[in-house]
């Protein structure tokens, strides 16, 4: 490994990272695909990025597989991190008036204030669970009210247009035709049995019930071209995707071998696709394949803007 260093005198882990790299004749795209770690995380170990990877931990366990894949030594690579991360803090000074605070007696808080809020707090609560588990509370009267009101006052009222018969059943007369309690319509031997109503010609009804067999909506049944909404990828060989949604929000995000296929539904369209080898991926949206090359974004030659049409 060679020894660069930086200004300061250290190691400068990137910087031998990255001829490592150069001297295998990898992009970082294609060292991401095989070390199955992402662009972004070899383009900050390359700058000397640490501090916008996250944990110490973490960047150094990067560190290590980056190097092991370059062919590195990755105790070495440790070490001139560790290095990197056991510099001495900075030394903290105490100015006069931080002495002067520090000299001051401790003053002990006062929660009474607190305690005054949380009284009539409580005393609500109490309140409103007494009421709500005694049903003959006024506020479960008043609640046992609202909701058996309507249920009492359509038992009571007959509804417009119709007749009570002997058994308290309602059969409603719309067009002359009677009709029961469920809508059905009545025969008239049945409507002789009920008093107060004039049973129509038989034939009145058969033409009703020929009319409504005529109006019964067909079932609703989705277009087929619903079925396929959606985009599916194909893969002939082994390749890295990541896919993000219309939210920005990461879908998937890892190594696809060949004879593979992903399918993306419609809802999360448009979609961000970074392809490792889109020349071994066929496109396929609601169902009819697509050229890949015309989703292509502007400089680059990997990544994807797909939507899904609604047609």
């Amino acid at each position: 490994m060679s020894e660069k260093t930086n200004t300061t005198g250290a190691l400068d882990i990137g910087a031998v990272l990255s001829a490592a790299r150069m001297k295998r004749d990898l992009s970082i795209a294609t060292a991401a695909m095989q070390s199955n770690l992402s662009q972004e995380i070899i383009e900050r170990l390359e700058q000397n990025r640490f501090a916008e990877i996250g944990a110490p931990v973490f960047t150094r366990g990067y560190l290590g597989l980056y190097a092991r894949f370059l062919g590195l030594n990755e105790a070495a690579v440790s070490q001139a991190f560790n290095k990197i991360k056991s510099e001495p803090a900075p030394e903290l000074r105490l100015t006069a008036a931080n002495i002067e605070s520090q000299a001051r007696p401790y003053r002990r808080r006062s929660y009474l204030g607190s305690w005054l809020l949380l009284i009539p707090v409580v005393a609500i609560g109490g309140i409103l669970l007494y009421q709500l588990f005694d049903n003959n509370s006024w506020l479960m009267t008043q609640i046992n009210g609202a909701f058996n009101a309507p249920q009492a006052s359509g038992e009571t009222t007959p509804a417009e247009g119709g007749s009570a018969n002997s058994g308290n059943e309602i059969v409603l007369e719309v067009g002359g035709t009677p009709l029961s309690p469920e809508g059905t319509p009545l025969s008239p031997e049945s409507a002789q049995n009920i008093p107060g109503l004039t049973p129509p010609p038989a034939s009145d009804s058969s033409a009703t019930n020929s009319e409504q067999g005529a109006e019964t909506p067909a079932s609703d049944t989705p277009p087929a071209s619903t079925a396929n909404r959606g985009i599916q990828l194909s893969f002939s060989v082994e390749s890295w995707i990541e896919i993000k949604d219309s939210g920005n929000k990461k879908v998937l995000s890892k190594l696809v071998k060949a004879g593979e296929k992903i399918e993306l539904p419609a809802d999360g369209a448009p979609y961000n696709l970074n392809l490792g080898r889109p020349d071994g991926v066929v496109m396929l949206i609601n169902g009819q394949e697509q050229p890949l090359e015309n989703y292509r974004q502007k400089n680059s030659g990997r990544r994807f803007n797909v939507d899904v049409p609604n047609g």
